[in-house]
């Protein structure tokens, strides 16, 4: 293979992984609007975890939106969901890492009950964290 035809090559590839997460950006924003109308949302969430999978899970990007009754995230890669019911949220606070990974920003770290009982953490880094901590601060202890 020339120079040339490598070039090429590396071309395409990024442009069918562009379609592919460009077509898959779109599917979750559907489920996200299917779920309703949502106070806020962020549509470049990163994922940094849930305190109960531990240090090795993947962080990742995805659609994070605040509901009357639920916050839903979908990331983009892998396929990860997670629905935390806003009657279940213990409280709200604002971390520079969490289970060792961090990216030197604030982040966002929403612990609760899950639906067995116990309690739960979850953060992500989202463009827009003061209004989200505005929305949040009415019904939560943010600390």
């Amino acid at each position: 293979m020339t120079l040339f035809g490598f070039i090429l090559s590396i071309i395409a590839m990024a442009g069918i992984l562009l379609y592919l997460l460009r077509t898959r950006y779109k599917e979750v924003m559907s489920e996200i609007n299917a779920m309703g109308t949502a106070e806020i949302i962020s549509t470049r969430a990163e994922f940094f975890g849930m305190s109960s999978k531990g240090f090795t899970q993947i962080r990742g990007s995805g659609i994070l939106a605040l509901f009357q009754e639920t916050i839903a995230f979908i990331m983009l890669f892998p396929r990860t969901t997670v629905h935390i019911q806003r009657g279940s949220i213990i409280s709200v606070t604002v971390q520079r890492s969490f289970l060792g990974k961090t990216k030197f920003k604030k982040l966002m770290v929403i612990r609760y009950t899950d639906d067995t009982g116990r309690e739960e953490e979850c953060a992500w880094l989202v463009e827009n964290l003061q209004d989200w901590l505005t929305l949040l601060e009415n019904h939560y202890q943010l600390q």
